[in-house]
């Protein structure tokens, strides 16, 4: 049996697919990759799902790809993830098998050993893993085959307010219950809007929008990976590779507008037809230089992982509605609701949920005490944000009801750092909140408090704090206080303690609220 699953690629000749720093692959070797590596895996996956603990690279998206061609359920994983935080999202996903880039291996290694799942090395390299990936492909079947019963989608997770990380499958592949063919149909009708040309990745390959360059090679489009941003790269393989789309999130944009005017000047970018802005709401400002530069090519989209997109403004819209995220897309409609419940009238700020036509809401992996968090009624849920929508339909953000910072397109949530600095002997209390900040949008701020007699420095506290966490979930800046503001009932209001830090006598305010 066979598969067109990359239609239109280019067997024959050495047209190139993916390209990332030196590495260039051709279609043809993708194919053969793509297909080679998923009856590798699904000898290995045994109705579990795959871990891809990859970093910007061809092998991270050839991974992804073999899954999604054979019908076995990826998991996008963070590479920077420590082993206790790497060995919840393995046990919690049911993984059977990791594939895992070499700068991964200890802490990926440490997680999957501790659970007996196994390891499947990168290209290239034979000096980690129970299973080389050049030796298993080159012996596996180059003919294509599907995994017997229901394939199921990819996988992505997201911290939570709970302290740990929550799975959620992706909602660009078909329902569950379809045919491969019918996942990789939907996969094809969601780029049916995008402009053809290739595609440009610029974040990081185990989040939602940048997984877009898995889609693209599926959908045939050459994509161009970069493996960290930097801004003139991006200008530079837009100017060299002709790209014709990419996500960004609002601090790319605000880092490429940061360039020096001759820096800029040096590239053609008239060959991007589409700037796709997920991630946070973008700053106005930011938005109309990136404009006034590139044209009317940035549609921003609103939404989360669990969802996807929910709202959209286009280039257009945004120049009658500036600082507004969109309209709801169809499927959806926006409901605006007062504390109690109650849906509020246009141009009054209440909790944002979103009514899904076809009833199903969302839905995270084990988690139905989140399924019930973060739904209003069946088929009505929330993305956690706070805001109204105006006259004309269109949503405008003002706050957020979770706690939840997000930081350069990141979310991240306090509740995990809060989780393990909670343990440091040094601490009676610790809290953490996002304070603005010009370059990522928001920043982790954490609010300590001593235990009589002891010390300990942000250097330490940093050091306690990374040995559990991923840096990037970790405070950017500690601040000593003699209380975090708990009131009588035992809990921090982050609104209040937020506000309490931008003022001009914290202390004070923090003690205020202690006392109610």
């Amino acid at each position: 049996m066979h598969i067109d699953f990359i239609p239109g690629a280019h067997l024959d000749g050495g047209d190139w697919a993916i390209e990332c720093g030196d590495e260039v692959v051709t279609w043809s070797q993708a194919v053969d990759q793509i297909t080679r590596l998923g009856n590798v895996l699904l000898a290995e996956c045994q109705g579990g799902r795959i871990a891809v603990v990859g970093d910007n690279s061809a092998p991270t998206i050839l991974a992804h790809a073999a899954c999604i061609t054979t019908g076995i359920s990826s998991v996008g994983v963070n590479p920077r993830l420590r082993a206790d935080e790497l060995a919840h999202i393995l046990r919690d996903a049911d993984v059977r098998l990791c594939v895992v880039a070499p700068g991964a291996w200890a802490e990926a290694s440490a997680a999957a050993s501790g659970l007996g799942i196994r390891v499947l090395s990168w290209p290239g390299r034979t000096d980690y893993g129970d299973l080389h990936w050049d030796d298993a492909v080159a012996q596996a079947s180059p003919s294509w085959t599907a995994a017997a019963g229901i394939p199921h989608r990819p996988v992505l997770y997201t911290s939570g307010t709970s302290g740990f990380p929550r799975g959620t499958e992706v909602q660009w592949t078909a329902e569950i219950g379809a045919t491969v063919d019918e996942h990789l149909a939907h996969l094809r009708a969601s780029l049916a809007s995008v402009p053809a040309g290739p595609h440009l990745v610029v974040g990081p390959l185990y989040h939602n929008g940048p997984m877009m360059g898995v889609r693209a090679i599926l959908d045939g489009r050459p994509t161009v990976v970069l493996p960290r941003f930097d801004a003139e790269a991006m200008l530079q393989a837009v100017d060299q590779r002709g790209i014709a789309t990419t996500v960004c999130v609002p601090t790319h944009l605000s880092r490429l507008l940061g360039l020096d005017p001759a820096i800029r000047g040096r590239y053609d970018v008239t060959s991007m037809r589409s700037i796709r802005l997920t991630g946070a709401a973008c700053p106005v400002p930011v938005k109309a230089g990136i404009l006034a530069w590139f044209g009317p090519i940035v549609t921003e989209t609103y939404g989360g992982t669990e969802c996807h997109v929910v709202c959209s403004i286009t280039a257009e819209e945004s120049l009658l509605k500036p600082g507004s995220v969109g309209r709801a897309v169809q499927r959806y409609r926006v409901l605006v609701v007062d504390d109690a419940g109650d849906e509020v009238a246009a141009g009054v700020s209440g909790r944002l949920f979103f009514i899904d036509s076809l009833g199903r809401g969302v839905h995270f992996l084990n988690a139905p005490e989140k399924d019930a968090e973060v739904h209003l009624r069946p088929g009505v849920f929330t993305v956690g944000d706070i805001g109204f929508v105006d006259a004309d339909g269109y949503v405008f953000l003002n706050d957020r009801s979770v706690d939840m910072v997000i930081s350069g397109g990141v979310n991240i949530y306090p509740a995990e750092c809060e989780r393990v600095l909670h343990e440091h002997p040094a601490l009676a209390d610790f809290a953490a909140v996002g304070l603005p900040d010009a370059d990522m949008g928001e920043r982790l701020v954490g609010v300590a408090v001593l235990r009589p007699g002891a010390s300990v420095s942000p250097e330490e506290l940093d050091a306690w704090c990374r040995e559990h966490l991923a840096s990037y979930k970790c405070p950017k800046e500690y601040r000593f206080m003699s209380t975090t503001g708990r009131n009588a009932v035992g809990k921090v209001s982050k609104r209040v303690l937020r506000e309490a830090l931008l003022s001009d006598a914290p202390e004070t305010a923090l003690a205020a609220a202690a006392g109610r």
